[in-house]
Parts: structure tokens; C-alpha cells; sequence
């Protein structure tokens, strides 16, 4: 909603700069042109922005685990790695420590 509100006002501002100034009405069409200019610059952020902050993946379908186990040198806890090809998206997963290699006996 808010968003769309955005898109209506930008839109509106700069129709409106374009036109006052092609009119040649006011003294400042600078004023005017930054003001379009401004309206501009909102308008193509709020439209280029729409897919990018997608909020991750809650299902659980389509993720793949991987091979991959590491361990967080933040928390110091051990992650595994699982995969969704379908939005190419990764995630990390707290597990187990993973199990010391047998020691060899003689």
C-alpha cells in the first residue's frame, strides 16, 4: 500500500515538474527540476527494488543437503550446509560436532 502510494506521488511530481516547466510557468525552473529530479530518483529505487529483499525460504521442500560441515568461527557451534536449487538459495543448519575419525589400533 505504502508502496504503491510512493509510486502515485513520484509519478505525480515529476508529470507536474515536466509540465510546469515545458509550460514555462515560475520564475525557477531549477526548483522545479530538482524537485523532478528528486521525484525521479525515488520512483526508479522504489520500482528497481521489488524482488530484491525477499524475505529466506520457510518450507522445507526442495532443500538438499550437502556435504558440507564447518564450524563457526563466530560462535564456535558446527553448521552444515543445505542447498535449494530452485531459488539457488543456501542455509546453515547448527548440528552435532561431527564424530573424531577412529583411532587405529595394533
Amino acid at each position: 500500500m505504502l508502496r504503491r502510494a510512493l509510486i502515485g506521488v513520484s509519478i505525480l511530481a515529476v508529470v507536474v515538474t515536466v509540465g510546469l516547466i515545458v509550460s514555462g510557468v515560475g520564475g525557477s525552473a531549477a526548483a522545479f527540476g530538482w524537485v523532478g529530479f528528486q521525484a525521479a530518483i525515488i520512483l526508479v529505487a522504489i520500482v528497481a527494488e521489488r524482488g530484491r529483499y525477499r524475505p529466506p525460504s520457510t518450507t522445507s521442500e526442495g532443500w538438499i543437503q550437502t556435504e558440507e560441515r564447518f564450524r563457526d568461527p563466530t560462535s564456535g557451534e558446527w553448521l552444515e550446509v543445505e542447498f535449494n536449487p530452485g531459488t539457488g538459495e543456501r542455509r546453515y543448519v547448527p548440528t552435532q560436532s561431527p564424530k573424531d575419525p577412529p583411532t587405529p589400533t595394533r
